[in-house]
C-alpha cells in the first residue's frame, strides 16, 4: 500500500521502504554488487518505473523525464501486464502528480499516483490501497552476461 503521510507520499511510502530495506536484500549478493545506483528521489538502487519509461506518452507527472525503455517503447499493453499466481493485477508506477485548484475560494491540493492496470494500460488514482502490486526495477551494466536461467555468469 501507499501508507505514508502526505505530501510527497509516493516517495515516503511503505513501498519505498520495502524496496530499499527488504526487496534489495532478497537479491543474490552478486547481483546486489553490480546494480547501478541512480538518482531517483534520492540515490536508489531499486525503483519503480515512470510513465515515460513504460512508454506512456504525453502524461505529465513529478518524476524526472526519461526515455522509454526499449522493452516498452512502442510495445503493446500486453508487455505491461503483471501476473501474480496466474492472474493479472494492477501495479504501482513511480509516478506522482499534484494538482492545485480552488473550490469555494479555498485552495485545494490533490495528489494522484500512477499505476498500470491489469490490462496493461495506464491509470491514475488519488490515495488508495486498491492497487495490488509493484514491479521493482534496477539497472545492471550492459556488459553483464545472463544465462537462459536468468543467472548472472559474468
Amino acid at each position: 500500500t501507499m501508507n505514508a503521510p502526505r505530501p510527497n507520499s509516493l516517495y515516503n511510502s511503505d513501498i519505498w521502504e520495502y524496496l530499499d530495506n527488504t526487496f534489495f536484500t532478497l537479491l543474490d549478493e552478486n547481483v546486489q554488487n553490480i546494480i547501478n545506483q541512480v538518482n531517483i528521489h534520492g540515490n536508489k538502487k531499486i525503483f519503480l518505473l515512470s510513465y515515460d519509461e513504460l512508454g506512456f506518452a504525453g502524461i505529465e507527472d513529478m518524476s524526472d523525464s526519461h526515455a522509454p525503455l526499449a522493452y516498452f517503447n512502442g510495445a503493446s499493453s500486453a508487455k505491461r501486464i503483471a501476473y501474480y499466481n496466474g492472474s493479472a493485477y494492477d501495479w504501482w508506477m513511480g509516478s506522482q502528480r499534484i494538482e492545485h485548484g480552488t473550490a469555494g475560494g479555498v485552495s485545494i491540493v490533490s495528489y494522484y499516483y500512477g499505476y498500470v492496470t491489469s490490462s496493461g494500460s495506464s491509470g491514475i488514482t488519488s490515495w488508495s490501497s486498491s492497487v495490488s502490486g509493484i514491479r521493482p526495477a534496477f539497472i545492471i551494466p550492459s556488459t553483464t552476461l545472463v544465462d537462459n536461467s536468468n543467472n548472472i555468469v559474468a
